[in-house]
């Protein structure tokens, strides 16, 4: 391979991806996998370009999305990407030389071909993760006196029309609620997630459907995975923003972050954050005296062929173990946002 075609040898240099879509079995019980990706330094008339989209709360309100567009792919690859619906689509995206991973998992709901000149060809997968669960899903049954909301949860989920799988990583999160049960037997007829977050907001909770099924976690868990500090020489573009919950913030693609059960961290220096202009009376925002906020939410945007190949990351503030706070100037107690209607 002449030294054109290499890989790059430098972190966060030289992009690189790759699309899976794994098709369900056709009328004849064949299935089909198609598979495109980047290839080094080759030159490519093929074009990607997506967003998705990752949050960490509302469970029934919302969803992971992602919208992949796929340019001038040859007519049995165009075939083959719009096989059908149902299809399962993996996106992998990062660097020649790292960080490189997973960013999406889904089901492809619909696939478009068009030609948008006349010069290119067009696929459009628009994918879900979780769009037959958490969408038109009701679940019908008796709780029993007692019945605590561990056992709920577990039994809402299994016996919902469209069954939702629970993530392994909440099962610790779930056996805290073991110790709170029903007073007396009530039945339970309507939205699952709906309930599921109910029961979170009760406990203080975030609950999300994610690529692993429902999730729930406390806010003050300690995450496994390693905190990542990012810092205008290490992939902050432009400013990061203060929200009313946390910062707001746009990086180089960076696979390695994910919404997680419990939530990931990142470090970032306050003194680099825009922060929210304070007009009294009301809630000031605040910021982590240590720069540490959760990963609550995540947008990938790229373009195989263009200048956008990052992650906007929606963060909250942790104080005292606790998410979303923010101080009240009249009395300077910390209130829980989360808990005002």
């Amino acid at each position: 391979m002449s030294a054109f075609n290499s890989i790059s040898q430098i972190p966060n240099f030289g992009i690189a991806w790759e699309l899976t879509v794994d098709n369900p079995p056709n009328s004849e019980g064949d299935a089909l996998t198609a598979t495109i990706g980047s290839m080094g330094w080759t030159p490519e008339t093929m074009r990607i370009v997506f967003e998705v989209n990752i949050l960490g709360y509302s469970s029934h309100a919302s969803f992971w999305t992602a919208k992949i567009e796929l340019y001038n792919l040859g007519a049995s690859q165009a075939q083959n990407f719009i096989y059908g619906q149902g299809a399962t689509v993996t996106l992998s995206a990062g660097y020649q030389a790292g960080p490189y991973g997973v960013i999406f998992k889904g089901v492809v709901y619909q696939a478009m071909y068009e030609r948008p000149d006349v010069v290119d060809s067009k696929v459009t997968l628009m994918c879900y993760t979780g769009l037959v669960e958490t969408l038109g899903n009701f679940a019908m049954f008796r709780g029993t006196a007692q019945m605590n909301q561990q056992a709920l949860i577990a039994k809402m989920c299994a016996g919902a029309a469209n069954p939702i799988p629970i993530d392994p990583d909440s099962q610790a999160t779930l056996s805290s609620l073991a110790g709170t049960g029903l007073a007396r037997a009530r039945p339970f007829f309507g939205d699952p997630h709906k309930f599921i977050d109910d029961v979170a907001a009760a406990n203080n909770m975030q609950s999300w459907y994610g690529s692993n099924g429902i999730s729930i976690t406390t806010m003050d868990d300690s995450s496994s995975i390693a905190t990542i500090t990012y810092t205008p020489a290490t992939g902050i573009l432009g400013t990061p923003q203060q929200t009313q919950d946390g910062v707001s913030l746009v990086v180089i693609l960076d696979p390695r972050l994910r919404v997680t059960v419990p939530p990931m961290q990142i470090n970032i220096a306050n003194s680099i954050i825009r922060q929210l202009q304070f007009s009294p009376p009301g809630y000031r925002a605040i910021l982590d005296p240590n720069g540490i906020y959760l990963v609550n939410g995540l947008q990938y945007r790229g373009d195989s062929r263009g200048n956008v190949w990052e992650t906007e990351i929606t963060a909250m503030t942790s104080i005292g173990g606790k998410a979303a706070y923010v101080e009240d100037a009249t009395s300077s107690v910390q209130l829980d946002r989360r808990a005002v209607q």
